[in-house]
């Protein structure tokens, strides 16, 4: 699926409308996938497994094996919070997903692939995290279901490829103003370095989805402060921090700062 993706993009740069044939195509089950029984058992043997699945929240809870792109195990609640029917027993049960996404949002996640990471297997075994906001799903009755998509790596194979990931999923719908998503991944020993995609321009944005200086203005936001305060504590104008709060929300696509906090403190960004 990876080398798949990669050269969706490729071709899309040169053919948009490759994305509907592409997209024929995983609804018509002609990328398969193959099940990797030794790594399902995992799920009886560790732990981790039935402790993430079983967390007590609202969240939607996926285990993926990065090899084939085999879903492992789907919480209960995951048609409530996707709207997608998705059955572990099915092969191409990540197909189903991938092809019920925005075309624009699975050429983000193409371009992802294709410029981080799974170019270069240095970067693959300091390959840590992704994070997903807006992410548009496509339902049967024509409506739409935006996501927070938060996925973690597990566990690495020989070669230093991730080989389970731990993917957890809630539904912003409310939080969201705009049809776009952005990506955000981190890597590193420290998970100190991070870059970000966008689904609005298709191409890698920013190192980070904030500046130093928007995030420190968002962290006074988030301590309650006014801008006039926040303009004295930062040494800045008034102005200045309206501007920030405005392009703040432009990037994100999030309908306030409210949600634009929420956000950043569950990809752990603020405090």
């Amino acid at each position: 699926m990876l080398s798949q993706l990669t050269e969706y993009h490729k071709i899309t740069k040169q053919n948009p409308a490759a994305i509907a044939d592409f997209l024929v195509k995983l609804q018509q089950n002609e990328l398969p996938f193959t099940c990797n029984e030794e790594i399902r058992q995992w799920l009886e043997l560790d732990p981790v497994f039935l402790n993430f699945l079983a967390s007590c929240d609202n969240s939607a809870r996926m285990i993926l094996n990065q090899t084939n792109f085999q879903l492992l195990a789907i919480s209960n609640n995951i048609k409530s919070v996707t709207g997608l029917d998705l059955q572990i027993k099915r092969e191409n049960a990540f197909n189903d997903a991938l092809a019920s996404l925005a075309p624009k949002h699975l050429l983000m996640i193409a371009l992802a692939i294709e410029n981080h990471g799974y170019t270069e297997q240095a970067n693959m075994r300091n390959y840590s995290n992704i994070m997903i906001c807006g992410l548009t799903v496509r339902l049967p009755d024509g409506s739409n279901n935006r996501l927070l998509v938060r996925g973690a790596h597990y566990a690495y194979n020989a070669d230093g490829y991730p080989q389970i990931a731990l993917l957890t999923i809630d539904k912003i719908n409310f939080m969201m103003k705009t049809d776009d998503a952005w990506m955000r991944v981190t890597y590193g020993e420290e998970h100190e370095k991070a870059v970000v995609f966008s689904s609005a321009t298709a191409e890698q944005v920013r190192t980070n989805i904030l500046s130093p200086r928007e995030l420190a203005v968002l962290n006074c936001i988030a301590q309650g402060l006014d801008s006039k305060t926040i303009a004295e504590k930062l040494y800045v104008s008034v102005e200045t921090v309206v501007k920030h709060r405005k392009n703040m929300l432009a990037k994100s696509g999030l309908c306030d700062t409210t949600a634009l906090i929420q956000i950043c403190r569950s990809i752990g960004i603020l405090s």
